[in-house]
């Protein structure tokens, strides 16, 4: 079994990854999801840490293609599926809320993948804001918010804010967070084509909302495509930059499939802010502030003195970042 030596030769991306494509095109279905199961679920400890996410993303990209467009025509027996995947399912419910919703989020319509859904729910891994009921109807919305990003522009003319925004508002009151994200994302997107005069209303409203429901912000924003909305993009900045650091400030960065985040946004409204990445610095979000500080190199010199105080960091990951940033 060639990628099961693979790994215990401690073999490297490029031949654990050729490894997978070589492999999805041969022997019984079953045995090749067991074969690069064993590819996802290992710690692979001996990668450095972006090589190591990006052969275990590979392995993951292959089973939802073996879920998918290479499902045996024949189909796949229950004693086979449990052979298969049983491993592989284990895994995932131990792995955190992220990857679990990343994975599900794929797999929601296809009835193919009863048997890992039903497994993660009777280990109830599919809770709470997880629930089956809640990702379906986060589907549903997300469905809507495609439908709408077609629609020509006779149809948007059949538009009202007041009317077709309720099921949105309702669907930010929901229990999960992922219905509320999604909820956001078809407000932001329905602002953006039908509007409202009272654009810094709903923004405040949503940065108070944003302290009790993380994520919400950046949906709002990722719907609205912000900041190519009119309607928002026309607001004053020094009302945005206030915005963005309220909204950093309370909120925090929940990651929701094909949303982005607050913190995408910030970074790149902000890059030319010094006083602003000191702020993220005091928020402890410094991950944030080095992304904000080296988004754009055009920016170096107007960043400079808080460039220089980064380099000269007591956080080690902070100076080291940004002494390579400015090539000292």
């Amino acid at each position: 079994m060639l990628i099961g030596r693979l790994l215990e030769e401690r073999a490297d991306r490029g031949l654990l990854t050729g490894a997978i494509e070589d492999r999805i095109t041969q022997g019984p279905w079953a045995d090749v999801v067991q074969d690069i199961s064993l590819v996802a679920t290992h710690e692979l400890d001996w990668m450095p840490s972006e090589e190591r996410s990006w052969t275990r993303h590979n392995a993951i990209g292959a089973i939802h293609e073996m879920l998918n467009a290479r499902w045996p025509p024949s189909g796949v027996k229950a004693r086979q599926l449990e052979r298969a995947l049983g491993a592989f399912t284990e895994w995932l419910a131990r792995q955190g809320d992220r990857e679990v919703l990343s994975f599900c989020w794929k797999e929601m319509k296809n009835s193919r993948c009863d048997f890992l859904m039903r497994k993660l729910r009777e280990m109830d891994r599919l809770s709470g804001d997880f629930s089956w009921a809640s990702l379906g109807l986060a589907h549903a919305l997300a469905e809507d918010v495609e439908a709408m990003t077609q629609w020509p522009s006779d149809r948007w003319e059949w538009a009202a804010w007041e009317r077709d925004s309720v099921p949105y508002f309702k669907a930010i009151a929901h229990d999960s967070y992922v219905v509320r994200m999604w909820g956001a994302r078809a407000i932001g997107l329905l602002h953006t084509f039908v509007g409202t005069e009272r654009t810094t209303e709903l923004l405040d409203w949503i940065r108070n909302l944003e302290s009790t429901s993380p994520g919400v912000a950046g949906s709002f924003l990722c719907g609205a495509s912000w900041p190519y909305d009119r309607p928002v993009s026309d607001v004053d900045r020094n009302y945005m930059r206030q915005w963005f650091l309220d909204c950093l400030r309370v909120g925090g960065n929940v990651d929701v499939p094909r949303i982005q985040t607050l913190e995408f946004y910030a970074h790149e409204y902000l890059c030319r802010d010094a006083d602003a990445i000191r702020e993220m610095l005091r928020m402890g979000r410094t991950a944030l502030a080095i992304e904000t500080a080296t988004e754009d190199d055009s920016a170096r010199g107007v960043l400079d003195e808080v460039l220089q105080e980064m380099a000269a960091s007591d956080d080690p990951a902070v100076a080291r970042r940004i002494q390579r940033y400015l090539g000292s």
